[in-house]
Formats: structure tokens, sequence, C-alpha cells
């Protein structure tokens, strides 16, 4: 796959590089590191897609895909292999429903995973990724995919995913993989800034 499309990517990482720079270890990485816009809803919908191998597409579907994956991989918060053991369906009073993805963390690719190594991926009917979830159990459970996050606050204030999940196939793996070590890249050679006080 021809390596191209990337003279966003430095835009976006100077925009995040001082709250991840700032992330300490442990839980405490866990947070945001930018305000979750509408912009990052089109490309963390809470869905799945189902591409094994992007080299089989061509013309507008392949552009859009690699589109997709530069944004992502470019404003993650964390990106990982994980492994799908359990899909939960819930019905609330009004009768709509909401899945709940149970996802194991395999190997973290970007950023830093939770202590538990465990993620619950919830996604609500008539959100835009539902309808990929809805009637894929088979395709879902007992897989691996790569997942990309942006964590959020939610409605009571507690830190959350929006999420992609895509197959964990060697060809996804890999442009992952390049994606995320050429935004290391840019983040390391982003200028120091040096602050200087001066006594009054």
């Amino acid at each position: 796959m021809a390596e191209r499309s990337l003279h966003w990517l430095p835009l976006a990482i100077a925009l995040s590089v001082a709250p991840l720079g700032a992330c300490g270890g442990g839980n405490g990485a866990i947070r945001p590191t930018s305000q979750f816009t509408a912009e990052h809803a089109e490309s963390f919908e809470d869905g799945i897609d189902f591409y094994a191998d992007p080299e089989l597409l061509e013309g507008r579907w392949r552009e859009d895909w690699t589109r997709d994956i530069q944004k992502r991989v470019g404003w993650s918060d964390l990106i990982a292999i994980v492994s799908v053991s359990t899909l939960r369906t819930d019905i609330d009073p009004e009768r709509r429903t909401t899945f709940r993805i149970v996802a194991k963390i395999d190997r973290v690719i970007l950023g830093e995973a939770p202590a538990d190594d465990e993620l619950v991926l919830p996604v609500r009917e008539g959100q835009p990724g539902f309808v990929s979830v809805e009637g894929h159990d088979q395709r879902i459970l007992n897989h691996q995919f790569v997942l990309y996050t942006k964590w959020y606050l939610n409605e009571i204030d507690e830190i959350a995913p929006h999420w992609h999940l895509s197959p964990a196939t060697p060809a996804i793996v890999r442009r992952t993989e390049y994606l995320a070590a050429r935004r290391d890249e840019a983040v390391a050679e982003q200028p120091r800034r040096t602050v200087v006080e001066h006594e009054n």
C-alpha cells in the first residue's frame, strides 16, 4: 500500500502532544486528551467495519478507508489489539437496546491501557455504529480486532470510550503500526519550548 496523504499528521499531533506528554503512568493516563468533537465522532462512531483486506478496495472505497484510518490513528488515545469474548444486550425501560462489547486487550500499539486490561465498549440504539453490531454476533465474538479509542467525559463525568473496531488482519495491523510509528516520530520531532520566568 502506498504510504501517502500523511501531510495532516503533524498538525493533529501538534494539537495533542502537550496533553499526551502530561499524562503519567497507570490509570492517571486514562483521560481525555482533547474535547470530543463532531469531527471525532465521524471516526469514533462506536462501530465496527469488517474490511479484512483493504488491498481489495478500489477507487473511492480505498480512498475513504485510507483517510479514515489516518484520522483514527492520529486522534486515538489508545490503539490496541483486542479479543472479544462477550457481547451483552441491555434493554432500557423505553425498549431501546444497548450492546456492550467486552474486549480483552492483548497488545497495546499506542497509548495507555486500563489497569485491568479489559474494556466495555457500548453502543446504543440510534447511534451510527449500532447497525454494524446488530445481528453480527458470529463475526464479532471470539475474534480479534484493532481497537481505536478516544476517551471522553460522559454525562455523569466519568471517563468513557468512543471507539472503532477493525479486523486484526496482518494488513490492517501493519498499516496501523506504520501510522502509529509516524505519529511517534512526529511527536519526537516537535520543537521543545522552554519557559523562562523573570523575577520582577
